[in-house]
């Protein structure tokens, strides 16, 4: 599965725009139905983006969706997945 890392784009909000328009057209749904699902850490799932590079600011991953506050300035993440659900 393919890796992006985000912040190597020429324009990253477009990048995030254009994946929530290739699922809302893919699956005829309204840009309106769709809520962004972001997982910190790498599954076997097929139906997300993954990006690399990322960092997180005054939190620590305790795996999965949880964080907790981090006396750390910023704390990378190997992975993180994102996908758009209805």
């Amino acid at each position: 599965r393919e890796e992006v890392w985000l912040g190597g784009t020429f324009s990253p909000e477009a990048y995030v725009t254009a994946t929530r328009q290739q699922v809302a057209q893919a699956n005829t749904w309204s840009l309106e139905q769709l809520h962004l699902h972001v997982m910190i850490g790498r599954t076997e799932r097929l139906d997300v983006v993954r990006l690399t590079g990322m960092e997180l600011r005054g939190a620590e991953s305790t795996g999965g969706n949880a964080l907790r506050l981090s006396d750390e300035v910023k704390t990378a993440c190997d992975c993180v997945e994102f996908s758009w659900k209805q």
